[in-house]
């Protein structure tokens, strides 16, 4: 049995009787954890923006100690001030790298390991973490992904998810290829956003769930889509896909010369078809939330406090600070650490630089002087600014 002290409510993966080698304590602010229509309350009250690592170690049940504080997603959610501090190994599990790897960089001193995808992991390593390794952090809703008994696939391919073309600019052509697909009569849903039961729906619904990753990572949708009876066809070139499914027998893959005719002849070879499917969702069932926690126990093994590198204190709070800009923590608690970071170094020009940026982000009118202060100071200090 492994204690860990987490700030997501696993219980919105799967039931937490599921995690039976788990004994798993959550955190976070009284209202903060709604999943679609459903709230999952977290174990111990507690709001990381604000608090201290000892403020939530004094909130622990008498005699329970955690062999792990589980961490995730810290460029979007904030972390308890000290936490470089925890006696415990910290592990932050680390998604959108590629849209915040500006805040997450500085944030090495926190961590002894930190999770990410194949290609994450040596960028992070590179950035100076302790320690990187690949886990499967994605996985599945049991109670939205999954086949509805009656309900028919009368969709014979869909795609949901973000169609921003500045954050998913090599999505796009072939989700216009995709749509071109209807004149020659596949009927094609392409949607956004759609979220949590109407998603899980839209898969039970088709027939093939399209994927196209970012980072060439087994993304969050390539489980969702075997997990609701769909085929899924994948990039070829992803990175990470033949680790958890084979080609032509779980999954399909596709290229630049073959998706029209990959999707054309899936259509018509109906048992073909199903039978990946099958095959599909029953290997990806033992990606649930629970396998996942007891991968990571192995994954984790010989993990101890203390490997994360040292930073003096003002480079703490400037790490924190700025991590915290894209979270949803106050602009008062992100300007707070700012602040503190000032005071301790007040001649670094990015701790003045991003002072002056809070300010004029968030009190335009209020603080005008303010911030054009903090920027010539910035500018003073360092031409590049």
């Amino acid at each position: 049995m492994v204690r860990i002290l987490c700030n997501h409510p696993l219980e919105s993966f799967e039931p937490r009787e599921r995690y039976r080698e788990v004994d798993l304590l959550t955190f976070g602010p009284r209202d903060r954890m709604w999943v679609g229509k459903r709230f999952y309350p977290f174990d111990l009250e507690f709001d990381p923006s604000r608090g201290t690592w000892e403020q939530l170690r004094a909130l622990l049940p008498s005699g329970w100690e955690p062999d792990l504080v589980l961490f995730y997603y810290p460029e979007h959610e904030p972390l308890p001030r000290g936490i470089e501090k925890a006696p415990y190994p910290v592990v932050g599990v680390i998604s959108d790298w590629n849209l915040h790897f500006d805040q997450l960089w500085t944030m090495a001193p926190f961590f002894d390991a930190v999770a990410a995808d194949r290609v994450g992991t040596g960028i992070f390593a590179g950035a100076g973490f302790a320690r990187t390794f690949y886990w499967p952090q994605y996985t599945f809703r049991w109670e939205w992904h999954r086949p509805v008994e009656g309900l028919e696939r009368d969709i014979d391919v869909s795609f949901v998810g973000n169609l921003n073309p500045q954050v998913q600019g090599d999505r796009a052509p072939w989700l216009e290829r995709l749509a071109r697909l209807k004149e020659r009569g596949v009927r094609v849903e392409i949607a956004t956003g759609v979220f949590n039961e109407e998603y899980g729906r839209i898969l039970a619904r088709s027939k093939i769930g399209f994927n196209r990753s970012i980072r060439g990572e087994m993304n969050l949708r390539a489980f969702e889509v075997c997990a609701s009876g769909a085929l899924l066809l994948m990039e070829r070139e992803n990175r990470e896909v033949r680790e958890f499914l084979v080609p032509d027998e779980e999954v399909v893959l596709y290229g630049e010369d073959d998706l029209e005719e990959k999707i054309l002849r899936l259509l018509e070879r109906h048992e073909e078809r199903e039978r990946i499917a099958r095959a599909g969702r029953k290997k990806i069932l033992d990606y649930s939330m629970s396998r996942n926690l007891d991968r990571l126990r192995g994954a984790l093994a010989g993990i101890r406090a203390g490997a994360r590198p040292p930073a003096p204190e003002w480079r703490l709070h400037l790490a924190r600070g700025t991590a915290m800009l894209r979270t949803w923590a106050s602009h008062e608690a992100v300007l707070a650490d700012l602040v503190r970071a000032a005071s301790l170094n007040p001649t670094n020009p990015i701790v003045r630089n991003n002072i002056g940026a809070v300010l004029a982000a968030f009190w335009p009118m209020r603080a005008p002087e303010e911030f054009l202060r903090e920027f010539l100071t910035a500018r003073t200090l360092s031409g590049r600014y």
